[in-house]
């Protein structure tokens, strides 16, 4: 045995650095156990789990104060130490690009519909996780509507935002959903027959 791989939760942000740091510690004392016994522990994995702020009030892990625990704890041991970025990098590598087919007023309400629906981006139907959103034609356009943001399944809750600060945008204008990578292709469904969005992937060139 040369690796020691544990795992202490997924999505977790800056206030849960100490926690991270107490699993650590056990990690570290089984670490210095095993060694100790003569198993050439060459790498600690030490899972993944940074998580990408989706609510307002959420804070980021700050990374350099996660390398610096990880030095702390691993550094003496020469070791290789892995790590699994997660959301923290994943959220930020999909983008969702859909077509407004309505927007209309109802109930002193303005909702902004789209060509698109929870089956290709479920952060915010099921996790509540806010994702930004602009239009592509001009993305820096001054928001001055107050809208709901709404996909094309017949399901109330099939909502990509409420009460959104958003820029005016007519029927064929295309918008993106920003933070949309992770699992957001991995969960896309056929839900109420709505078709799966094809999808490009981009690698950077040399």
């Amino acid at each position: 045995m040369d690796t020691i791989h544990f795992h202490a939760g997924s999505g977790w942000l800056a206030d849960r650095l100490p926690s991270f740091e107490a699993a650590l510690e056990v990690a570290t004392r089984m670490t210095r156990r095993l060694m100790a016994r003569g198993c050439p522990i060459r790498e600690v994995n030490v899972g993944g789990g940074l998580g990408a702020p989706g609510r307002g009030h959420e804070i980021p892990v700050d990374l350099r104060a996660y390398a610096a625990v990880l030095a702390r704890h691993l550094g003496p041991f020469g070791v290789a130490v892995a790590c699994e970025p997660g959301d923290h990098l994943a959220k930020d590598a999909g983008i969702v690009l859909a077509e407004v087919v309505t927007v209309e007023d109802r109930g002193g309400a303005r909702f902004v519909g789209l060509d698109a629906g929870w089956n290709l981006n479920c952060g915010y139907f099921i996790y509540g996780f806010l994702q930004e959103i602009v239009p592509c034609r001009d993305p820096l356009a001054e928001r001055t509507w107050t809208v709901g943001i709404t996909g094309h399944i017949n399901e109330g809750h099939d909502v990509f935002a409420e009460d959104y600060r958003f820029p005016p945008v007519a029927e064929g204008d295309v918008v993106a959903i920003l933070g949309t990578g992770s699992y957001a292709e991995a969960m896309s469904s056929t839900h109420c027959l709505r078709p799966i969005a094809p999808a490009i992937h981009l690698e950077r060139g040399e």
